[in-house]
Protein backbone atom coordinates (compact mmCIF):
# COMPACT_ATOMS: atom_id res chain seq x y z
CA UNK A 1 0.00 0.00 0.00
CA UNK A 2 2.85 1.93 0.81
CA UNK A 3 4.06 1.96 -2.74
CA UNK A 4 0.69 3.01 -3.98
CA UNK A 5 1.04 6.39 -1.88
CA UNK A 6 4.78 6.60 -3.42
CA UNK A 7 3.22 7.23 -6.90
CA UNK A 8 0.61 9.79 -5.56
CA UNK A 9 2.96 11.82 -3.06
CA UNK A 10 6.70 12.75 -3.56
CA UNK A 11 9.24 10.21 -2.90
CA UNK A 12 9.53 12.01 0.28
CA UNK A 13 6.24 11.97 1.19
CA UNK A 14 6.78 7.80 0.44
CA UNK A 15 9.33 7.50 2.89
CA UNK A 16 6.96 8.97 5.60
CA UNK A 17 3.57 7.06 4.63
CA UNK A 18 5.88 3.87 4.56
CA UNK A 19 7.12 4.21 8.03
CA UNK A 20 3.71 5.13 8.67
CA UNK A 21 1.81 2.50 7.24
CA UNK A 22 4.15 0.37 9.21
CA UNK A 23 3.09 1.70 12.14
CA UNK A 24 -0.52 1.17 11.62
CA UNK A 25 -0.28 -2.13 9.81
Amino acid sequence: MAKLWGGRFTKGTDKAVEDFTSSIA
